[in-house]
């Protein structure tokens, strides 16, 4: 299987190419430093005055994150040794080019913007399956951003903490589901911990995955037909009100929320696409 991993140049992101290495050819990977201009998501309105007004809720957040990329840095220390290229924005000409001549069997999508829909129908049209979107939340259930595990803690379902391996479309998360599971936790997780094991976990799916994918053992479901819409929570709409919820429900509720029976009740009353 001839991997295309289009994504940004984070530590989280190299833990994953260095899994992706073990289940095929890694071909090659495009860094793109998600600047504005390029993506599809409309820009704010004085970003530096909202980051500091934002700044004491969102400590824990940013401190829990910066933790996390530094253990997969000590960890890896750089991506694996296959070609890369560096784009501004993943929709540049560049990342088509790349697409075309490296020739891949999958592209694979994380952590960047979105993607346009002529590099969507380009990368479909020039791999042998597609394009894949790995999802660190659960669709339908739970789209968006900056982060899902952080808006299922916002909103107290913890049950809804999980991941999604879906063929990408234009809309946020919202492609043909090929593999859902939820992360397992048992409620005594540091916020440090806890999107640690969420990462991991998203990066095993997504690998399961790609080589069910290479074997024809994947089921693709549309995600209109769930039971339930879910949600979609956007970068912009995660202020000090939500962000001052998930830390004292974190800190108060969630470890005895985990382990209640219910907790199991409501994660198995959604629906999972499971790989064959």
């Amino acid at each position: 299987m001839r991997i295309l991993l289009l994504t940004s140049d984070h530590c989280n992101q190299w833990a994953l190419a260095h899994r992706l290495t073990a289940v095929g050819d890694l071909v090659g990977i495009v860094f793109s430093e998600n600047l504005p201009g390029g993506s599809v998501v409309p820009q704010q309105k004085h970003p530096a005055l909202r980051r500091l007004t934002r700044a004491p809720f969102n400590w824990p957040f940013r401190n829990a994150w910066f933790q996390l990329l530094d253990g997969y840095r000590k960890e890896f220390q750089s991506a694996p040794d296959v070609s890369t290229w560096n784009v501004a924005e993943v929709n540049d000409e560049l990342t088509s080019e790349v697409i075309t001549n490296t020739g891949p069997d999958v592209v694979l999508v994380s952590g960047t913007n979105l993607l346009r829909s002529q590099l969507i129908a380009h990368a479909n049209g020039s791999s042998r399956y597609g394009t894949i979107n790995l999802h660190t939340g659960l669709s339908p259930y739970i789209r968006g951003g900056p982060n899902c595990t952080n808006w299922c803690l916002a909103t107290r379902r913890p049950w809804m903490i999980g991941n999604t391996v879906m063929w990408i479309n234009e809309g946020i998360d919202s492609g043909d589901v090929l593999a859902t599971e939820g992360t397992p936790i048992d409620g005594g997780e540091t916020l440090l911990q806890l999107h640690r094991r969420v990462m991991d976990h998203a990066h095993d799916l997504t690998c399961r995955t790609i080589t069910a994918v290479g074997h024809g053992r994947v089921t693709p479901r549309a995600q209109g037909s769930f039971g339930a819409s879910g949600d979609l929570y956007l970068t912009r709409d995660w202020g000090p009100r939500h962000m001052l919820r998930a830390s004292l429900y974190l800190w108060t509720r969630y470890r005895h929320e985990v382990s209640r029976p219910s907790f199991t009740d409501q994660r198995e009353r959604l629906e999972f696409v499971e790989l064959k």
